[in-house]
């Protein structure tokens, strides 16, 4: 059993003392994201009192049921929690083997930079990605043209990750930020 040492308020905001936790169906917004790479399945104790706030938790105790590395963990999902996950946090693609194009667009118009975890990714994936964030234009091997034209487009800051950027590609990144 893990226990809190501080005094516990189960009120205010997810903040302070307690110990944190989310419900499985809001785990993927704290993945990829500096929480740890282990997932601990938790039982509740009824004695305790829980405060909840959006997708975070708090009690003062709990008791630790398994843990298993977070890779694991999202290894397990069906298609259709691979779905709601990406559709929550784009990065969490990162987890899974293969995913479908399809699920490569979702996790990209979530957070364009998820396409750092994807290999080989289409046209398609890349211009979704670049127009989701620019920035991630920094993620994407042979970029065409078009990848760049969309990236700067959306961040003209993302030239900087342009090797030889044509004059087509210097003047959209300047009108889309001056200070590009």
């Amino acid at each position: 059993t893990n226990k809190n040492t501080e005094e516990f308020i189960p009120s205010g905001k997810c903040s302070g003392h307690g110990l944190y936790f989310a419900d499985e169906s809001d785990l993927s917004h704290f993945a990829n994201i500096g929480y740890g790479d282990k997932v601990a399945h938790i039982k509740l104790l009824e004695e305790e009192a829980i405060w909840v706030e959006d997708n975070k938790c708090k009690t003062n105790q709990f008791e630790i049921v398994r843990i298993e590395p977070i890779e694991e963990y999202f290894s397990n999902f069906s298609v259709e929690q691979q779905a709601k996950a990406v559709q929550c946090n784009g990065l969490t693609i990162a987890y899974f083997k293969n995913p479908s194009e399809q699920l490569q667009l979702q996790a990209v118009r979530q957070n364009g930079r998820a396409i750092e975890y994807i290999e080989n990714s289409s046209k398609q994936v890349q211009l979704e990605a670049v127009q989701q964030d620019g920035i991630a234009i920094l993620y994407i091997k042979n970029f065409s043209e078009q990848i760049q034209l969309a990236a700067v487009k959306q961040n003209g800051r993302a030239i900087q990750f342009i090797e030889n950027p044509s004059e087509q590609i210097q003047l959209e990144a300047v009108r889309q930020n001056g200070r590009a």
